[in-house]
């Protein structure tokens, strides 16, 4: 699509409208393409906005399809920008639909392109996102007797209980019971078991103590196996337990944990009989009893963990700087270590497959070379065998690092997300690997740092942003059939850096970076 073409139809639709988001053709154009579910059928108008300026549409329904729409920028604005898309019924009522997106202006006049995409989801469009009613925490004046999910009027969020479509309610709001999204409106319900969250309620918790000048990172999460608790990890080196109800979590009182050597990453996993939690440390894993939070006998490294996991029969995977280690619950010595050969600078975690295929248990790791981004995989074969690596190395150079990894629940998919928001994809079992397959997540490119399949491993949630920016990343779901975005969450404080998915698999939990908070998102 021309730059030319575009330029006629959005002075057409400002002249419609009389909004500010026209300029001269000197002005940046962002390029969006939209999209919504079947239910969108009766939308009339779309507003985009961003860097103060909105275009008003007139459409005819949106749907699963996307439609390309263009917006002017001031050629002042270069780098990051954040669209916002509000769309209205023709029912005429605060009942439409919202969603965001970001695109990178490389130069003033500059086209975005490819588009960004913004997925639309139900929300109320009246109340402004994250807004309190006059009585702040959910009075009775304004905000509803829900807060945020007010069923009264829609001061505190809205009829919807949604705190905006990518959840800009957030910890800042006040509304809702407890001033972070409420388990009111939307909050209240959750999908099937099995069935991602729509990241239409998302809660912000504080890990620990607060420390924003300490750049602290939960770089760690994991929900029991029976989906009771939940345990996050930060490189403040502390571990916390929470309860979880399926709903929100409540901080325990803190068993006496300490992980060897101190100084780590945050690292979590529980194992899959749900006896054990392994936290990860500097020289050694910590391993406890699951309730009684007992201390088992440490399991000994050489250096600082950057991640742990378990086989599917219980022996327990982590890696430091320069070695993969295999050990058994109760035996500080490793059964087993092989070199890994790829460099890893920046603590990128581990994924082990929690099911054998043709006889053997993947173990990814992410990393670079000189030479460019590589990813390795490992294969233990049961009782004490480890093999591998072998090596994983995109076509293009161009990306600076593979950050993160993840495998499939069938155990036979594995993605490795680098720093230029692409993720690659590879099979299981192969041999030396050439990822076939490719998702860009962020045309932006931003850094992907956590990955986790859904529970059929239909779906990816996929979590990242920049390295250094105010822009705090996003939060999204995918369809890896579809190969869309089919939900979206902006409304973090910080940076996220790590995401898993609960037992049931209708709920998520993401780390941020770098004041020690993390969300739950459990709609």
């Amino acid at each position: 699509m021309t730059h030319a073409r575009w330029s006629s139809l959005v002075l057409v639709a400002c002249a419609i409208a009389q909004t500010a988001g026209c300029k001269k053709e000197q002005d940046s154009l962002v390029l969006v393409n939209v999209r919504a579910n079947a239910q969108a059928s009766d939308v009339t108008s779309l507003t985009l906005s961003a860097e103060g300026t909105s275009t008003v549409f007139h459409v005819s329904g949106l749907s699963a399809t996307p439609q390309e729409f263009g917006l002017y920028v001031p050629s002042s604005v270069v780098g990051i920008v954040k669209v916002s898309a509000v769309a209205a019924t023709s029912a005429g009522t605060c009942a439409g639909y919202k969603g965001q997106g970001t695109a990178t202006v490389d130069k003033a006049g500059a086209t975005t392109d490819p588009p960004t995409t913004i997925l639309m989801t139900s929300a109320d469009i009246c109340a402004p996102d994250g807004g309190a009613g006059t009585n702040g925490t959910g009075g009775t004046s304004t905000g509803g007797t829900n807060g945020q999910g007010g069923s009264s009027t829609s001061g505190t969020g809205g009829t919807t209980g949604q705190g905006g479509t990518f959840g800009t309610g957030g910890a800042t709001s006040t509304g809702g019971a407890t001033g972070t999204g409420g388990v009111s409106g939307a909050c209240a319900s959750t999908p099937p078991p099995g069935t991602p969250p729509s990241l239409t309620c998302c809660q912000e918790y504080t890990h620990g103590a607060a420390n924003c000048a300490g750049d602290v990172g939960v770089w760690g999460a994991a929900f029991s196996q029976d989906g009771k608790w939940l345990v996050t990890g930060g490189d403040d080196n502390q571990y916390q337990l929470w309860s979880f109800d399926g709903q929100t979590v409540t901080l325990q009182k803190q068993p006496s944990w300490t992980t060897p050597g101190g100084l780590g990453y945050g690292y979590v996993a529980f194992s899959p009989d749900g006896k054990y939690v392994a936290l990860s440390g500097n020289g050694g894993i910590g391993i406890y009893d699951v309730g009684t939070w007992a201390a088992e006998k440490p399991l000994t490294i050489t250096g600082l963990a950057l991640g742990v996991g378990f086989t599917p029969d219980g022996n327990v995977v982590s890696m430091d700087s320069s070695t993969i280690y295999l050990h058994a619950v109760g035996n500080a010595t490793a059964l087993a270590s092989v070199p890994f050969t790829a460099n890893t600078n920046l603590a990128n975690g581990v994924a082990v497959s929690p099911v054998a295929v043709s006889g053997a248990v993947a173990i990814a790791a992410a990393g670079d070379s000189a030479s460019g981004p590589l990813g390795e995989i490992f294969t233990y074969v049961a009782p004490s065998t480890l093999n591998g690596p072998v090596a994983v190395t995109p076509y293009s150079y161009y990306y600076d690092y593979i950050d993160i990894a993840a495998i499939a629940p069938n155990g036979t998919s594995m993605a490795f997300g680098d720093a230029n928001g692409t993720i690659w994809f590879s099979s299981y079992p192969t041999g030396p690997v050439s990822p076939t397959t490719e998702l860009t997540v962020d045309p932006s490119g931003q850094q992907v740092t956590g990955l986790a399949y859904s529970r059929d491993g239909s779906s990816l949630a996929v979590v990242g942003g920049p390295t250094s920016s105010s822009y705090v990343g996003t939060v999204t779901i995918w369809s890896l059939i579809e190969q869309i975005p089919t939900a979206g969450y902006q409304g973090q404080s910080e940076r996220p850096i790590s995401v898993a998915f609960s037992a049931a698999g209708n709920a998520i939990v993401v780390g941020e970076y770098d004041c020690g908070k993390f969300l739950v998102c459990t709609n």
